[in-house]
């Protein structure tokens, strides 16, 4: 009985709906970003690096490939 009465960990507690569109809009401010970084060096070769290549396809994955 005392189990069901044991407090969640940090990771599993809920958000309320505020808390959760406040955190939607702030990971989509940040992935917008991220996406207009990758266009403003495109055009220009030998700009990109390795850290920022893996940062889009981490976005890519993160997101299910929505761009």
């Amino acid at each position: 009985m005392e189990s069901a009465l044991k407090e969640p960990s940090t990771e599993e507690l809920p958000l309320d709906q505020r808390e959760r569109r406040v955190a939607e809009r702030r990971l989509s401010a940040l992935a917008a970003a991220v996406r207009d970084h990758e266009r403003s060096l495109a055009g220009q070769p030998h700009s990109v690096r390795y850290a920022d290549l893996h940062l889009y396809r981490r976005l890519r994955q993160i997101s299910g490939g929505i761009v």
